[in-house]
């Protein structure tokens, strides 16, 4: 049997590739696993820069959450403003349109009467008082004047509300 004496080459993707201790047959674990020289190894990749930690994200969620929160309680604090002014408006005009009928009375009468507007639980009380004692700026006194007050009542938020509309007018106002 005959030995060998050669050097141990490896195989190489082009002869530029060799280095002269590679012809000699000695190879560091450097020139075993440099670029090039073993395709079958994984890639070895830096540790990657991008990407949230979880102590990002329950930050972030948490962030969003009082964001949430706040949003929330706006908007339920604008819904409890718009229902107070539409109320508020119904009944405005429930007052103007009961004046309204009370001054286009033809024939003014003291005296007062309570009714109730439809379904909606309010009451209405409307009082009319001739006034005796109204002057002029020159001291004249005026006949036949009348003050009208009309007091609204009703139930609403757990506590009775009331308002109140008044005016003045000519006993005569609408005759001939």
């Amino acid at each position: 049997m005959k030995i060998s004496t050669k050097p141990v080459s490896y195989a190489l993707e082009n002869d530029r590739d060799r280095s002269p201790q590679s012809e000699r047959g000695i190879d560091s674990a450097r020139n075993l696993h440099a670029p090039g020289r073993n395709k079958f190894r994984a890639p070895v990749h830096p540790p990657a820069k991008g990407g949230f930690l979880l102590l990002e994200m329950v930050l972030a969620l948490g962030v969003f959450g009082v964001a949430a929160t706040g949003f929330a309680v706006a908007l339920n604090r604008s819904a409890k403003l718009a229902s107070l002014a539409q109320s508020e408006l119904r009944i405005t005009r429930i007052l103007d349109s009961a004046l309204d009928e009370t001054l286009s009375l033809p024939v003014m009468e003291e005296g007062e009467t309570n009714s109730s507007v439809g379904k909606t639980g309010i009451e209405l009380n409307t009082t009319i008082k001739l006034i005796e004692d109204l002057e002029t700026e020159e001291g004249q006194i005026l006949p036949e004047m009348y003050h009208i007050k009309i007091d609204a009542n009703w139930f609403e938020n757990g506590q009775w509300q009331e308002r109140t509309v008044d005016t003045w007018r000519y006993g005569r106002m609408y005759q001939q």
